[in-house]
């Protein structure tokens, strides 16, 4: 930045990656969540490319749509190889707590961080009737470690391992 100013750049606009009409709404929402780990999952999702936003914007969109018209708490996640990443969003209708909601959002994202076996994943969770784009954001980065009761419970709640 000091370098810019130095040279007479200040007024030059710096590169800015193309971003899906929603996507900064949600960066902006994920910030004023409580939780610790919201910056995290923030500049996880900056970091994506145009395309990569498109396709978190379009999930989330799409989530939030099939749980408001079957009344149901919907999960959805997405993720990447390399580097390796993970995301869910997990939207819940109104008729379930906020905490419940957020419970849900939590155990679906670390379930399926588990079943994709990657270290780093972003939990959001949504409730129907609420204005933000998120209502909560779990930050998951641990090391991937084997265990057979978990292996059962990601069998019996997600069908197989992904």
């Amino acid at each position: 930045m000091f370098a810019r100013y130095e040279r007479g750049l200040q007024g030059t606009p710096l590169p800015k990656v193309e971003r899906p009409e929603g996507f900064d709404v949600l960066i902006a929402d994920l910030e004023s969540l409580p939780q610790p780990g919201r910056t995290d999952c923030a500049l996880l999702f900056l970091d994506l490319s145009s395309e990569a936003s498109e396709e978190l914007i379009g999930l989330i969109v799409r989530t939030k749509e099939r749980c408001i018209s079957r009344r149901d708490t919907i999960p959805s996640s997405m993720g990447n190889d390399e580097p390796a990443w993970g995301m869910s969003i997990v939207a819940a209708p109104a008729s379930i707590s906020a905490e419940a909601a957020f419970d849900r959002a939590e155990a679906f994202g670390r379930l399926k961080k588990y079943a994709r076996r990657i270290p780093r994943w972003a939990a959001l969770g949504w409730r129907e009737g609420s204005s933000k784009a998120v209502d909560s954001a779990v930050w998951l980065e641990y090391a991937f470690e084997q265990n057979a009761a978990t292996d059962r419970l990601v069998t019996t709640i997600l069908g197989a391992k992904d």
